[in-house]
């Protein structure tokens, strides 16, 4: 078994790094085949007491390395630490990329990659902004938690309401708060501080939560025999794997270096000479001061309740402590009291037998500390999650006694009484309440204890560690070149790689045999997959065209094309197989564009599985699985008169007029998609660039079983967009600035895709029936002969229209336009990624298709889905016998525009299940899950 190398990024807090240290030493205890090398970041003016912990790591499996010293953020930011924190960790992320890129073998270098093991992060929660670098090194992250499972559903809760309600809480607020894993109400008094901070707590502290989901794992400094409701709310599917790992505490403890030995001998000494169970121990954790007045009623509320105490004090300004206690305060107490300056030992303290009771910040460490050896505790929280801390401890669990749970330190205003504090005390060693209580602490002791010799949470984290980072998949993905195919395919690559650290995926690049003006796009929107981790490039070589004649049909020149290309792949294949020697042959899937079926027959000699990714939708799968079933009957062509087609997953017949035309063609165009089609089944998944919401009967009426898995991903879409090559910067500019002048909704946008283009006549048409219409628009136009536009389009039209409309030559940027508040409508020729484009930003459309399966979209968006105006379903660009009229052009901009349409209402909603899908826990985020498991053949999501 290879080694695993964990690779830990504490935060510098002292309570956050000494038990991620703690665990990080417990963990390579557990198992031989993990390496552990720790990054280690200070804050600015950093003490010694951090700096004496890291020594302690002398495993010899364990390295330290040293991220460099940055300028501290500005001290403004200091009124909210939780927000100087997340700042400060931010300055570190490209010291931590240059640090983990000299630690991990690249992927360029997947053998050296491999001899050498793998690697995972383990990233405290402050830590979140390091994931980035994880996933540019295709690295999976799990999340340390060193505190509770109570805080972390409070975070988890803060990044839900935000995405409801991006404002802080509000103290005021009288309602109370159900958060999951708690079964109380949570009033807003015991939550962290920072939640309602306007200084940047709050939204640091939902940066962090909104990726907490995005981990493998989340590990919890916690047991379950404490937070057994809690770690069974969460155990749901809807979070990833929560691992209850605690406690974990440093038991042996650390001096700190501001404590001499005279001074911890002096405490030990004192502790010897008091009897057992008699001492009350308070002490405040590391950055918990009070002023002089909350001094004072502390030492008078001690003097009051008679009981013996050791008192780590801590002050807020540099003075002496004699100063600022009661006059003759120390006479007084003799020596059944004892004052220590700035630190005590806890852990040693509390280990020992004359502690009876803690007066505690309620730090997590220090409740665990506390209940590791029983000793009960009086809350007294000061700052980050210790009021929450408390809250539990109180409330939830019914094991400590309450002096505040809402206490935060703002002077005079919320001085805790001596009163107060002397009642505590009593409480916490005399009476009935002392003895129930005690009991209930001392049995938690036992349960704490056994859960970490058990180590059963522990040993599942080792496990799934080393199931998750030793599988590694390389993907081979081949598109077809078509662009449109090319675009989602690739898209749909870097969707895979942002699900699962361990896909690698490879793209076997192809380009057509000749010239053509969408060359320089698609070389740039190749390029730009080269600044993507985890993916690969190999470019296939150029070979000879099939004959030009067969042109006739497009998709029959694809086949041969693709036939032909087969040698290059199996060779391509071969190597990347051979490379791949250490991994076992299930450890190479190709995902072929379902155009590129021929290169199913190399992945069969070499024994890969076969994915296919359907880059169009139900609809089209529907028909191309038809015509595959039809032709063992009947092995000729359609007819265009032939009788309305009953089709799976459709509702309605389907009428010949918005078939493909390959389906009809007798020059190749219908052969190829039989031959295509008859090997659909053959794969062991269909991807579909589709989602549940719009195909939800098709979906139905097709898994069936009859047909291999179906997965519907979609939308997939390249919502950046890619600026094509011949329009120029200021060309797009123009367009973006003329559409800001336009009222919201008002512009219809006209666009045919890359191949859509009409004759004089037709353009003409459509020049008269937007200015009949009287309606703004954005008209991206393209002439079948080379000429100018002013020469096709009626006389005077474009001094007419004037501000009102716009034409831009050859090329517009579609997604930018349609994303655009002033765009109403869009006049379409139903390509598949232009439909999902338009209901992702929720733009009607009227349907104007012209090639491919483009009729059939058509159809679907209006018959079937309701979803698109009619203007024509059945238009094939036939000359001037198929003209399409200005008024019928006219007629559909009018009805596209209407402010109030049924169309407009149902395409708002179905933009809202199009974005909720791929969302997590929607329907494509899952498919695309399910899809990774079939891959890999593990249940990991």
């Amino acid at each position: 078994m290879k080694r695993t190398e964990l690779l830990f990024i504490p935060s510098p807090g002292i309570g956050h790094l000494v038990s991620m240290l703690e665990f990080a030493k417990r963990l390579i205890q557990y198992d031989d085949r993990l390496f552990i090398t720790i990054l280690s970041m200070k804050f600015p003016n950093h003490d010694a007491y951090i700096n004496s912990l890291v020594p302690s790591l002398s495993q010899s499996r364990v390295k330290l390395a040293h991220l460099p010293q940055v300028d501290p953020p500005p001290p403004e930011l200091l009124n909210s630490p939780e927000s100087y924190v997340y700042v400060y960790v931010e300055s570190l992320v490209p010291h931590v990329r240059d640090a983990l890129k000299h630690i991990v073998p690249s992927h360029s270098n997947s053998e050296t990659t491999h001899s050498q093991g793998c690697f995972v992060m383990v990233l405290d929660f402050f830590c979140m902004p390091m994931m980035d670098v994880a996933n540019e090194l295709g690295l999976p992250s799990y999340m340390f938690m060193p505190s509770n499972i109570g805080f972390l559903s409070s975070m988890l809760y803060l990044a839900t309401r935000h995405d409801q309600i991006s404002s802080e809480l509000k103290e005021s607020n009288p309602n109370e708060y159900s958060l999951k894993g708690f079964h109380n109400p949570v009033p807003w008094s015991a939550l962290p501080q920072a939640y309602f901070c306007k200084d940047g707590g709050y939204s640091a502290c939902v940066k962090m939560a909104q990726r907490f989901r995005e981990t493998k794992g989340i590990i919890v400094n916690s047991f379950e025999g404490l937070e057994a409701h809690g770690a069974n709310s969460f155990n749901n599917g809807e979070t990833p794997p929560i691992y209850m790992v605690g406690p974990v505490v440093n038991f042996k403890g650390q001096p700190h270096s501001s404590t001499d030995h005279v001074q911890n001998n002096r405490i030990f000494k004192w502790l010897d000479e008091q009897p057992q169970s008699s001492v009350v121990f308070l002490c405040f954790g590391s950055v918990g001061t009070f002023d002089a007045s909350q001094l004072r009623e502390i030492a008078s509320g001690l003097e009051c309740s008679g009981h013996r105490f050791l008192w780590s004090i801590r002050v807020q300004q540099p003075t002496i402590i004699d100063e600022i206690l009661p006059e003759g305060f120390l006479e007084r107490i003799g020596s059944k009291g004892m004052i220590c300056n700035e630190w005590a030992p806890q852990v040693e303290v509390l280990a020992h037998n004359a502690v009876g009771g803690f007066v505690s910040h309620c730090g997590w460490n220090s409740i665990l500390e506390s209940l590791w050896y029983g000793v009960p505790i009086v809350t007294w929280p000061v700052y980050a999650e210790q009021q929450l801390n408390a809250f539990q401890m109180v409330r939830e669990f019914d094991l400590a006694f309450e002096l505040r749970l809402d206490y935060r330190n703002r002077g005079h205003n919320q001085l805790v009484t001596a009163e107060e504090i002397g009642n505590a005390i009593k409480k916490l060693m005399e009476g009935d309440h002392n003895v129930v209580m005690r009991k209930k602490v001392k049995e938690m002791s036992d349960i704490a204890r056994k859960s970490v010799e058990k180590g059963r949470r522990r040993t599942q984290l080792i496990i799934k560690i080393q199931e998750t980072s030793m599988a590694r998949v390389e993907l081979v993905f081949i598109p077809a070149p078509g662009i449109g195919h090319l675009v989602s395919t690739l898209e749909f690559a870097k969707r895979l790689i942002h699900y699962d650290h361990r896909l690698f995926i490879t793209v076997l690049y192809m380009k057509f045999p000749f010239k053509s003006h969408l060359d320089a796009y698609i070389d740039s929107i190749v390029a730009s997959l080269s600044l993507v981790h985890r993916i690969k490039l190999l470019h296939l070589p150029l070979v000879d065209s099939p004959p030009m004649e067969l042109l006739k049909s497009i998709e029959n020149f694809i086949y041969l094309y693709m036939e032909s290309l087969v040698p290059h792949v199996r060779k391509a294949l071969t190597d990347i197989v051979s490379s791949n020697s250490n991994y076992s042959q299930g450890d190479v899937v190709l995902v072929l564009d379902f155009f590129c079926m021929p290169m199913m027959d190399v992945a069969n000699e070499l024994g890969l599985p076969s994915y296919m990714f359907m880059t169009s939708n139900l609809g089209f799968l529907s028909l191309m699985f038809y015509l595959a079933t039809r032709h063992n009957q009947i092995s000729s062509e359609l007819e265009e008169s032939d009788a309305p087609l009953r089709l799976q997953g459709f509702q309605n017949p389907v009428p010949s007029s918005v078939l493909p035309t390959a389906a009809f063609c007798k020059d190749g165009g219908y052969s190829a998609y039989v031959k295509l089609a008859q090997r659909f089944r053959e794969t062991k998944g269909i991807i579909v660039n589709s989602f549940e919401e719009l195909e939800s009967y098709s979906f139905s009426s097709m898994n069936d079983g009859e047909t291999p898995p179906i997965y519907m991903v979609g939308p997939v879409l390249d919502l950046n967009g890619q600026p094509h090559p011949s329009m120029d910067q200021v060309q797009n500019d123009k367009i973006l600035k003329w559409l800001d002048e336009q009222p919201h909704s008002s512009v219809v946008f006209l666009c045919f895709g890359s191949m859509g283009r009409f004759g004089a006549s037709q353009l003409r048409e459509i020049a008269s029936g937007l200015k009949r219409s009287g309606h703004r628009f954005l008209w991206s136009v393209r002439v079948q002969q080379p000429t100018t536009i002013d020469e096709i389009l009626p006389e005077g039209f474009l001094e007419q229209i004037g501000s009102k409309g716009m034409i831009c030559n050859e090329w517009a940027p579609q997604v930018k336009v349609l994303a655009h508040s002033a765009v109403g409508g869009f006049l379409s020729h139903c390509g598949w990624n232009s439909i999902l484009e338009s209901l992702w930003y929720g733009v009607p459309v009227a349907t104007w298709p012209i090639y491919a399966e483009q009729q059939l979209n058509a159809f679907r968006m209006v018959r079937e889905f309701g979803l698109a105006v009619d203007l024509r379903l059945d238009y094939k660009d036939r000359g001037d016998d198929h003209i399409v009229s200005a008024e019928e052009i006219e007629t559909a901009v009018k009805h596209l525009t209407e402010g109030d349409s049924e169309v407009r209402k149902k395409v708002k909603e179905m933009s809202e299940m199009a974005r909720k899908s791929v969302e997590e826990g929607g329907s494509s985020f899952t498919a695309i899950g399910k899809l990774i498991n079939s891959i890999i053949g593990s249940n990991y999501y």
